[in-house]
């Protein structure tokens, strides 16, 4: 029993751990995408029929149902869209599996530890891409377009490493790599070897910070913020605010700035084009009904409308936009839960510290305001955030079933 124990837990460290490693989502790892299926099949027997638990069962369900009926009333069944329905199916089967694995303090702490101890791995490379440029790898998306170019003659100027890191662009990265800031909180609160907890910490921050983006670095700085008010108190969280407030007026005040102009706060529009997206949003949502514009509509009205076709960057409002007002009043009223059980496990004080893991949640939905796809929409970025709100939603039901022994 002990070593199917350990396959287990490292199975799921190296499944959660490689969400947001993108190169290797269509590598060489099938068996044990295979063996982590069958892993998902048990946690549903356990879930369902052992503890006849079907309350998350509903409204995944009813995801499924609002989004087919949009798919077909838009006539998008195609390769995309069965992309979009793997993508949710799959974060559901995380947070079951999230759900039964309800062990000890020490089997968590040892899951979380092998997690960020592989995520971090990752994070050195892009640190010495940065500092010595090495290595200097070409993302395997741009290979076929790199091979293509360099044979016609033409130089291409490919992103650096340390940028994008191992996803497809620096604000994806680095928001993606967020969701591990709490987790690494969770060891320094409860390693013997902190020292280890503080490395693991320092090279997650560092990651985030040379990418140059301000969606990834804004999240860390609220990350910190949080932990500070839980567990240092509201004096320090005072000084730590005053020091962030004053270092981004004196960088904004100095145009100068090499940090001014790294991470882009010298341009015209602060937002990318983002401010721009708003705008428009009445219009979309207006034309878009109960059931949705289609899957890709809001790309391509906003292609139509400003200089180049991208994607809307807010997952919430891109939901309303292609899938309509039903399924995007639904998504609100999920993040409403989740932020329920942030709040719980946030404010609750025990031993074990869960209340760091509650910032996964809150990096998760401030992400959602950035990028878009996020936590709903992404397919592998973010696992680890499925999987640690199923750790919560048990760690809650305790917290509820504690205070109601409380108040009796």
């Amino acid at each position: 029993m002990d070593l199917i124990k350990k396959i287990k837990i490292n199975l799921l460290a190296l499944n959660i751990a490689l969400g947001p490693i993108l190169w290797f989502v269509e590598s060489s790892l099938n068996s044990i995408k295979i063996a982590l299926f069958l892993i998902l099949i048990i946690a549903h027997y356990n879930v369902f029929f052992k503890y006849k638990n079907y309350r998350y069962l509903v409204p995944f369900l009813t995801v499924l149902l609002l989004m087919g009926i949009s798919l077909a009333s838009n006539n998008n069944f195609n390769e995309e869209a069965l992309y979009l329905i793997f993508t949710v199916i799959q974060n559901y089967c995380f947070l079951i599996l999230g759900i039964n694995f309800s062990p000890g303090k020490s089997d968590l702490m040892k899951l979380i530890f092998k997690v960020v101890s592989i995520i971090c791995v990752f994070c050195a490379l892009t640190l010495t891409n940065f500092l010595l440029g090495l290595p200097d790898w070409i993302q395997p998306f741009q290979l076929e377009r790199y091979d293509d170019l360099t044979r016609k003659g033409y130089r291409v100027e490919l992103n650096n490493l340390y940028t994008t890191g191992f996803g497809l662009a620096r604000t994806g990265w680095s928001t993606t790599l967020t969701q591990y800031i709490p987790l690494a909180f969770y060891l320094l609160m409860n390693m013997k070897r902190q020292l280890i907890a503080i490395l693991l910490i320092v090279l997650l921050f560092s990651s985030i910070l040379v990418s140059g983006s301000r969606g990834g670095v804004l999240i860390l700085l609220l990350m910190i913020s949080l932990y500070i008010q839980k567990y240092l108190g509201t004096r320090i969280l005072f000084m730590y605010m005053l020091m962030s407030v004053s270092m981004i007026f004196l960088i904004f005040k100095n145009s100068n700035s090499t940090i001014n102009e790294y991470y882009r706060l010298d341009e015209d529009d602060l937002s990318t084009g983002r401010a721009a997206m708003y705008a428009f949003v009445p219009q979309l949502i207006e034309k878009a009904g109960l059931f949705g514009s289609g899957l890709g509509s809001s790309r391509q009205f906003l292609g139509r409308h400003l200089d180049e076709e991208h994607e809307f960057h807010n997952v919430y409002l891109k939901i309303f936009i292609d899938h309509g007002v039903v399924l995007g009043l639904l998504n609100l009223f999920i993040v409403l839960y989740l932020l329920q059980i942030a709040y719980l496990t946030y404010k609750f004080r025990n031993e074990e510290n869960i209340a760091t893991i509650s910032l996964v949640i809150v990096a998760g939905i401030v992400s959602g305001l950035l990028e878009p796809s996020a936590m709903f929409l992404a397919r592998f970025w973010w696992l680890p955030f499925w999987f640690f709100v199923g750790v919560l939603v048990t760690r809650c039901n305790d917290i509820k079933q504690f205070n109601f022994k409380l108040t009796r």
